[in-house]
């Protein structure tokens, strides 16, 4: 299935399935996991590898895919208060 990812002034088609166990970054440049797995509405991120942190971002939140990164349009503590699982 293909989606749009919007960039800030450029839109382009971009498979989500192609982006699974890609880094996530914020727009702060903080490392947030790298993506588990793609639903139809959010990016299920997983951060660590003992104790693992768990998110699930809305895709609207998805700013640019660059240099094999997804980055959000959030900070981390945004991230962290309003979407952690």
């Amino acid at each position: 299935m293909l989606y749009i990812l919007f960039l800030r002034k450029l839109t382009i088609g971009l498979s989500w399935d192609k982006v699974i166990g890609k880094d996530v970054k914020s727009v702060d440049e903080k490392d947030i996991g790298k993506i588990k797995d793609i639903s139809e509405d959010h990016i299920q991120i997983e951060k660590g590898l003992v104790d693992k942190e768990y998110y699930s971002v809305p895709k609207s939140f998805a700013e640019r895919y660059e240099d094999d990164q997804v980055f959000l349009s959030l900070t981390e503590d945004e991230i962290k208060d309003k979407f952690k699982k």
